[in-house]
């Protein structure tokens, strides 16, 4: 649960309320009494499929607030996106964009083939682990494999990005993203801390959803947490619970 926001089975659209009977009937024929589902979005069918099929498979259901996970939807243009947010957000934001060029040469890249994101993974988990102190806590030498695996295995199947925010050549921000059905999900990143006062944590996030924008992505997830700079970039929260499921008999 530590290294994935959404959780659940897997079913096909459409196919969820048979999925979840599959489930529980499967669980109670293994005499397996209880079930814990983490990070399922509170306004998603999985939820209400297994609302649907519990009680008459003799389980009760309880759902508990675990998380949020906010969203921006996407419009055509950068310069829309940008329009709709609050006035206080939209002014800060071009005010950080403004600073940040004229602190010196900005670039921002994009590596998907996977020997291209391979080669950034040793300044992305530098960046990840100098940016907070329970980031560097968390990447044991376990946990860094993991990253290097998942960041492999899903640039083989060009669904994985990493991003690089640049002054005068350094790299300042990185951000570790996926990218399928045109939803681009923000997994992990790392800044700078020399260069905090230039915001280059929040501007990358806001490069990187223009670069979304840009590819024709119609959301952008922030995957679950309720940082500040999720708001100010225009994420609305999505409630994620976990459901517990016990069987009567």
């Amino acid at each position: 649960h530590n290294v994935r926001d959404y959780g659940g089975p897997l079913a096909a659209p459409g196919y969820e309320d048979l999925v979840a009977r599959g489930v529980l009937e499967w669980l109670a024929e293994d005499m397996t009494p209880s079930l814990e589902l983490r990070g399922i979005p509170a306004d998603g069918v999985l939820q209400h499929a297994f609302g649907q099929v519990a009680e008459g498979l003799g389980w009760t259901l309880e759902a508990e607030a675990e998380a949020v996970a906010p969203f921006a939807a996407l419009p055509p243009t950068f310069e829309e996106f940008v329009q709709g947010l609050p006035k206080h957000d939209r002014h800060e934001l071009r005010r950080k964009l403004r600073n940040l060029e004229a602190a010196g040469s900005v670039t921002f890249a994009c590596a998907e083939d996977a020997g291209a994101v391979a080669a950034c993974m040793d300044e992305f988990l530098r960046l990840m682990r100098v940016s907070r102190p329970d980031k560097d806590a968390f990447l044991t030498a376990a946990m860094e494999g993991f990253f290097r695996d998942l960041a492999a295995t899903f640039a083989t199947e060009r669904m994985a990005r990493i991003e690089t925010l640049r002054l005068d050549g350094a790299a300042v921000a990185m951000l570790f993203t996926f990218e399928a059905g045109g939803v681009s999900y923000l997994y992990n990143s790392g800044f700078e801390p020399a260069c905090a006062n230039l915001a280059v944590g929040l501007l990358s996030k806001a490069m990187s959803l223009r670069e979304a924008i840009g590819r024709g992505c119609h959301t952008f997830d922030f995957l679950r947490g309720d940082e500040e700079y999720k708001r100010r970039l225009g994420g609305r929260p999505r409630e994620l619970v976990t459901l517990r499921l016990r069987h009567r008999g």
